[in-house]
């Protein structure tokens, strides 16, 4: 018979070589460590969800617990990912039971980023509802910024001038591969924006907007803040269209995301949910 459960913390190194040696050995098992070790969050919070039969892991839910402050409010966060099941036990609703499972907590907002169609599938009928189906683009520009902007990468330097919510995000992903900017406007307006630079298809590098602090002065400045950041060539700045909802952008163009993101909220709006505390800076990951 098999159980779901969550995991204990005494299971973490367990888990975590399940994912190494069964998901994916190109990640190393220290690496899978850092990703189950539950940084943002108190201890409690956990870390996976396990499919256990007799007494052995047969399928992973990994969770990235999150306690932020959004918008002055006290909130849990929980991005599902890193999800596998062995083969011997796929096909028969299995999947669904940890994913109905992991959703079953009222106060924890859930998020999935996931690649993967089918897996999509199964986050929908177990609650999930659509967070995102476009993104932005703003391509690398020939024409000079109109109106002056100051890019600054130093968020040393500027760490007075942020917000309570924008400073602790900085801190927090230390260490991790993304770039936060801050940039302020002639009239001395500040946003800070957390990006992933990541190379796709044509050696096209995509500059994808994980966490914007100020989502009005980002939209009424994006062409020129794509002009300062981006190279010359074959580069381009993405940002998942919720992300600027309401805000007169005018970007290049609007595209359809391969696979919808997906989330379940207890009580923040779509616009509100970014892409930090979650695998994808954790496992450093494309966006898709």
């Amino acid at each position: 018979m098999v159980t779901v459960r969550k995991a204990e913390n005494e299971l973490r190194a367990d888990v975590a070589r399940f994912l190494h040696e069964e998901m994916n050995p190109k990640i190393s098992l220290e690496r899978w460590r850092g990703f189950l070790d539950g940084r943002w969050a108190a201890e409690d919070a956990g870390y996976a969800f396990v499919a256990e039969e007799a007494g052995k892991i047969v399928g992973v839910l990994s969770a990235v617990y999150a306690d932020r402050k959004i918008n002055g409010r006290d909130v849990r966060t929980c991005n599902l990912s890193s999800w596998y099941i062995m083969k011997s036990h796929r096909g028969g609703g299995l999947g669904f039971k940890m994913m109905s499972t992991a959703l079953a907590e009222p106060d924890v907002t859930f998020t999935t980023y996931s690649s993967n169609t089918p897996a999509l599938s199964v986050c929908l009928k177990a609650g999930m509802t659509t967070l995102e189906t476009h993104r932005m683009v703003w391509h690398t520009h020939a024409e000079p910024a109109k109106g002056e902007l100051v890019v600054m990468r130093d968020m040393d330097a500027v760490a007075h001038l942020m917000d309570a919510a924008s400073h602790r995000a900085v801190l927090d992903h230390e260490g991790l591969n993304v770039h936060p900017l801050a940039f302020r406007t002639e009239d001395g307006d500040l946003c800070v924006a957390v990006f992933s630079i990541k190379q796709k298809g044509e050696d096209i590098t995509f500059h994808e907007a994980l966490y914007i602090s100020d989502r009005a002065l980002f939209a009424a400045n994006a062409r020129a803040f794509a002009d300062a950041i981006l190279p010359s060539e074959k580069a381009l700045m993405s940002v998942d269209s919720r992300l600027l909802a309401g805000h007169d952008a005018k970007p290049d163009e609007l595209l359809e995301l391969p696979v919808n993101r997906g989330f379940q909220s207890a009580g923040l709006e779509p616009h509100e949910m970014d892409f930090l505390y979650s695998e994808i800076p954790l496992l450093d990951l494309k966006l898709y």
